[in-house]
């Protein structure tokens, strides 16, 4: 699929109490061990898979929205690592709409949902291209947020 050195496009369809909220169309950089690794989670290549995971609100201020496990091919969760080569990374300065990973060497992700001077971020490894609106309403006090789920999962491709 030549997921390893290139950008590709994802999408994530959220949904809570069996109603959709909506698509959201994340770049991931497949150059960076962690954009390899969340394409893995978003295909379920090696198993594990987004598919099917809640988010979790994040502390510090509510910043972000993300997702702290998932779930794994025998219906376990997990947030263990799938590449050896996740390391530690260095920390940058948050914007709203990037992806980022939760912990620097798991398997987790968050969406970055505010621009605060003090944001500080390991690795920046995608962007959300559409659909910041659906991250807002998924972290809105519409929704309890352990509610929302990632229905549906998957890479665009491309038209050529």
């Amino acid at each position: 699929l030549g997921l390893t050195c290139s950008t590709k496009t994802v999408f994530l369809d959220l949904s809570a109490r069996g109603q959709s909220i909506g698509r959201v169309f994340i770049r991931v950089m497949g150059d960076r061990p962690h954009g390899q690794q969340f394409i893995m989670l978003v295909l379920g290549t090696e198993g594990p898979t987004y598919k099917g995971t809640k988010f979790t609100v994040e502390s510090c201020g509510n910043f972000g929205i993300g997702i702290q496990k998932y779930i794994t091919e025998s219906g376990p969760i997990s947030d263990e690592p799938l590449l050896a080569t996740l390391k530690p990374v260095k920390y940058d300065i948050g914007l709203r709409g990037w992806l980022v990973p939760n912990w620097s060497e798991k398997g987790t992700f968050m969406i970055v949902t505010q621009n605060k001077e003090k944001n500080r971020f390991h690795g920046h490894f995608g962007d959300v291209i559409t659909g910041l609106e659906v991250i807002d309403r998924a972290a809105s006090s519409e929704f309890n947020i352990t509610d929302v789920t990632i229905s549906e999962c998957g890479i665009v491709l491309d038209n050529k």
